[in-house]
């Protein structure tokens, strides 16, 4: 590994609990739980110091919670709030480091590489960012230093305990002697199978996995062997910033069901469809990948992802996605809410096809689509939609003949009744009919 590696990571998970405290001072010292919907119905997303002591897990609901934990206080999830706050991290950290890569909503990768000159000590440069950070979002942060994404990622979760702020540095050369005591499963590419074999070997540790010859590991795993051996030594085979595409993009909506709804399940979906396909045109982007995130209130999420022809078109979207519901959601219960996203964009390709090759089928869906678009982005997404078919010569005629179906269904009563009547004369019956009384005769 070249000695101009620098590698930095910045560390502010649980970003959910620590906004919380942030807001809220008398949280910490409490336990608590930052929950994903109001009240009991949702799931735990985050776990602050004290509550993790004691048992408690993200995926459980706020009962199952309480049982380990009595006192335990509950926080209602603010995902727009937690997603603002990132950003703003995200563009601090891009005015003191020039090349920053968001893993996840708390999680950054920041590329020192190349930086000696202007940055000679990497450790106070971070320190400035970390004061900024606490100073305009008041949010603290743990930071790592290293040769390789792995080494920054581990130091920067032993630079302290969650809402301190520190940082821990790995000299170059000394990534092994850090990795000693670490689990096998820490290192890139090492899955449940690889580590199941590992123990199997008597290999639970890096260290141990240092000293096992090269031509066993190769014997055992083939080229395979030869990098787990470079990762116990502390090599990343990862590259320093991680190769992107365009952001995919997803939208979402909250469903406060109290029973099952399969209506407003679908309508919603077609709404996600509708508004997430004005966002793909408008960019000027085709969808490769289509995924679909269903969040039930007492389980885990259900998601799936599925490749598909580049497209742009909600007709085509929307079937795919229609499938792929219909084939995740086998429970029928309600949910907490639905995520779409589209991935693998593609610039949309515009170009005019000669008279041989047009497809006059797409060209027509393009012209909707295009003036559909234009009626969404004046009015909002929900001002026109897909409908269903209906049949309006049967709904007008029954509404004409509302009193003479009302007749109809009084004589075919009084018939039966009369049947009734003939067995037991002497027994009066009456029998109510869309609020009317229908008297018993007796011809």
């Amino acid at each position: 590994m070249p000695d101009s590696d620098k590698i930095a990571f910045l560390n502010l998970s649980p970003l959910p609990v620590l906004f919380e405290q942030s807001g809220n001072p008398a949280l910490n010292n409490v336990p608590f739980v930052v929950v994903g919907s109001v009240g009991n119905r949702g799931l735990i997303v985050a776990t602050s110091p004290l509550a993790y002591r004691a048992g408690i897990r993200a995926g459980i609901t706020p009962d199952s919670a309480r049982k380990f934990l009595p006192e335990l206080k509950i926080v209602t999830e603010r995902p727009a709030d937690y997603y603002r706050a990132a950003e703003t991290v995200q563009d601090i950290s891009e005015r003191f480091v020039p090349i920053v890569d968001p893993e996840k909503l708390d999680l950054f990768t920041l590329d020192l590489t190349g930086t000696d000159r202007l940055y000679p000590n990497a450790a106070k440069l971070i320190g400035a960012l970390q004061d900024a950070i606490r100073r305009e979002v008041n949010l603290p942060s743990r930071a790592g230093l290293g040769a390789s994404r792995l080494i920054a990622r581990l130091a920067s979760m032993r630079a302290g305990d969650v809402g301190d702020l520190g940082i821990r540095e790995v000299p170059i050369g000394c990534e092994g002697d850090f990795l000693a005591d670490y689990s096998v499963s820490v290192l890139p590419g090492v899955g449940v199978q690889i580590a199941k074999r590992l123990r199997w070997l008597g290999v639970h540790t890096v260290r141990e996995l240092a000293m096992v010859p090269t031509q066993t590991l190769e014997a055992a795993f083939g080229p395979k062997g030869l990098e787990l051996h470079s990762a116990a030594m502390g090599h990343d085979p990862r590259p320093r910033r991680r190769q992107r595409g365009p952001k995919p993009i997803k939208r979402e909506v909250m469903l406060e069901q109290l029973f099952y709804c399969p209506k407003q399940i679908k309508s919603s979906l077609e709404l996600l469809v509708a508004g997430l396909g004005l966002d793909l045109r408008n960019a000027g982007m085709q969808a490769g990948s289509v995924g679909i995130e269903i969040r039930y209130p007492d389980t885990p999420p259900s998601r799936r992802m599925k490749a598909i022809p580049p497209t742009g078109l909600d007709m085509i979207l929307g079937r795919i996605v229609a499938d792929m519901f219909e084939s995740m959601f086998i429970r029928r219960v309600r949910l907490r809410g639905l995520v779409l996203s589209y991935g693998n964009l593609i610039p949309r390709d515009d170009q005019m096809r000669l008279e041989f090759a047009r497809d006059f089928t797409n060209e027509r869906r393009q012209n909707l689509e295009t003036a559909l678009d234009r009626i969404r982005n004046r009015y909002g997404v929900d001002t026109i939609g897909p409908g269903c078919w209906w049949k309006p010569d049967e709904e007008k005629k029954s509404g004409k003949n509302e009193e003479s179906s009302r007749k109809a269904d009084e004589k075919g009563v009084s018939k039966v009744l009369n049947n009734m009547a003939s067995k037991d004369r002497g027994r009066k019956a009456r029998v109510k009919l869309r609020g009317r009384t229908l008297p018993y005769r007796d011809d």
